[in-house]
């Protein structure tokens, strides 16, 4: 046990050093950033996805005027975000798997608490995003670091901070912190790397892989905000629907998608069953030319347009958006 606690308060005084050192000389003496982040191989460590994520949660803070809402992965936030300047009723807040269910549910709860005449809320996941959990790396800086930096994480329950008061300790919660996260690659790439061995050496987990997903089972952080989801739009008399991701069509994405509704079946009960079934026949299959890797469509207005007219047309639902 002492030797854990000491592993613990080591990480911990390593962040607080990396903090009061690096921000002291490459925030507060800014033209150093670049030269540190070369000497240091940390220019990689950019704040793209970060900021992503952080001006998805923004566009949803404020009255806008819009009743509709939608959220979805990387797969259809490419899809849907060039529509933006045709549309006056749909607001469109695309981020990506790794933002999940958690994020979800805050960009719903801030749209709906900003715009209190929303009529429908549209999400649009994959099976990966119902298998996702709070890993080491993807589940920090893709999810809970832009909450905290939007002041939103509060909205996250007690349970879920719970969690991260273990995942990522001390002052990777800290608001102070994290505005020095996003000032600096050097303290990015220490941070990432360091929870990596955190994770690893001090919790056990294995982390040799990207993602750390329940492989065909459908994880408790998103069956929770999943839950949370529908029991909010419910209280604000707005309609919720899940709209599954487009596929390439070939026999592992059948074979996932089969495996995707035995694990959605196991969890369904008459409060979602009418979402869930949505949800699972809304499922559309492309060829592989269609796509630039195995998940995300080629940049094609037309391709994009078609895609959509086929979401339109087996759902039933998206009939006023313009394309």
């Amino acid at each position: 046990m002492k030797k854990l606690l000491g592993k613990i308060i080591l990480f911990l005084l390593v962040i607080a050093v990396l903090c009061v050192c690096v921000v002291g000389v490459s925030v507060v003496v800014s033209p150093l950033e670049q030269v540190i982040g070369t000497l240091t191989c940390s220019n990689d460590y950019d704040a793209s996805e970060e900021l992503g994520k952080i001006e998805e949660i923004d566009k949803v803070k404020y009255s806008t005027g819009y009743k509709k809402l939608i959220v979805d992965d990387s797969v259809c936030a490419t899809m849907f975000k060039r529509l933006q300047d045709k549309n006056d009723v749909y607001l469109f807040a695309g981020t990506n798997r790794a933002f999940s269910f958690p994020g979800f549910y805050i960009q719903i709860k801030e749209f709906l608490d900003n715009n209190p005449d929303a009529e429908e809320v549209y999400v649009f996941v994959g099976k990966d995003t119902w298998e996702t959990t709070l890993d080491a790396q993807y589940g920090y800086h893709c999810l809970i670091l832009p909450l905290v930096y939007t002041d939103t994480y509060k909205y996250l329950d007690e349970n879920t901070k719970e969690y991260c008061d273990k995942a990522y300790p001390g002052l990777l919660l800290n608001k102070t912190f994290v505005d020095a996260y996003m000032k600096s690659s050097l303290i990015r790439k220490l941070t990432l790397n360091l929870l990596l061995e955190y994770h690893s050496k001090i919790l056990g987990e294995d982390v040799s892989v990207p993602f750390v997903k329940t492989d065909n089972e459908v994880s408790p952080l998103a069956y929770q905000y999943f839950n949370d989801i529908l029991k909010l739009c419910n209280e604000r008399g707005v309609a919720v629907h899940f709209i599954h991701d487009p596929s390439e069509y070939n026999s592992e994405r059948i074979e996932a998608y089969n495996r995707e509704c035995e694990m959605l079946r196991e969890v369904e009960d008459d409060s979602n069953r009418d979402i869930i079934e949505l949800y699972l026949n809304s499922i559309l299959y492309y060829p592989a030319e269609d796509f630039i890797d195995d998940v995300h469509f080629k940049g094609d207005k037309d391709l994009n347009d078609s895609v959509i007219r086929d979401m339109q047309r087996v759902t039933g639902l998206l009939q006023d958006i313009n394309l």
